[in-house]
């Protein structure tokens, strides 16, 4: 009986469809994270750690822009932490991720792909090797910043489409709980205005 090679090209078909099952197998639970959570912050958390837990990442960062600035606002195994931050002022980089794709940092020969703007930003400390983008009404809403896997290896083909899967369904996700904490804090303040507009009043009242 004739055995197949562990380097054959079926064997190696076979391999990247068991991973592609397995990835498939991941977009389910997908639906759990959204009913797990109920704002942005309960929901980058359990982005970062389901990512982290299924692909073994060494360091994960999630940024939201805010003020045209993208800000860290989670993180696991990042040091430092609040010194990453960057702006979008239409470099090279930026005409890739306001596609929505994830975009790998480096090439095959392990060079950055955008040495400029990771200098720029002292992001190397960072360690990032793919980002994904989420946007939304043609903005880049959110990215998060992934670093290496723990076995070294890089980031496969299948990986790159779950990446896609994972953006394409979670940027709508996203951008409902930004606006959601928006009208929170908007709110928020509205009500601070008002007391203290209620207690200069009645301090006028009486004098």
């Amino acid at each position: 009986m004739t055995s197949i090679n562990q380097e054959s090209p079926l064997n190696k078909k076979i391999v990247k469809l068991e991973n592609e099952l397995a990835h498939i197998n991941k977009l389910f639970e997908f639906s759990n994270i959204i009913n797990a959570v109920s704002d942005i912050d309960s929901l980058v958390i359990h982005l970062n750690s389901f990512l982290v837990k299924t692909l073994k990442l060494n360091n994960i960062g999630f940024f939201i822009e805010s003020d045209d600035l993208y800000k860290l606002i989670a993180n696991e195994n990042i040091d430092n932490p609040f010194a990453f931050e960057f702006a979008n002022k239409g470099e090279g980089i930026w005409h890739i991720l306001s596609e929505g794709q994830p975009t790998n940092l480096y090439n095959e020969n392990k060079e950055k792909k955008f040495p400029q703007f990771i200098d720029a930003y002292d992001l190397n400390e960072l360690n990032a090797q793919v980002w994904l983008p989420f946007v939304y009404n043609q903005k880049i809403i959110a990215i998060i910043s992934m670093g290496e896997k723990k076995d070294k290896e890089p980031f496969t083909e299948t990986d790159m489409m779950f990446f896609k899967n994972f953006i394409n369904f979670f940027a709508p996700v996203i951008y409902k709980y930004i606006k959601q904490k928006e009208k929170e804090s908007s709110l928020i303040y509205l009500q601070k205005t008002l007391h203290n507009i209620s207690i200069l009043y009645n301090i006028g009242q009486a004098m």
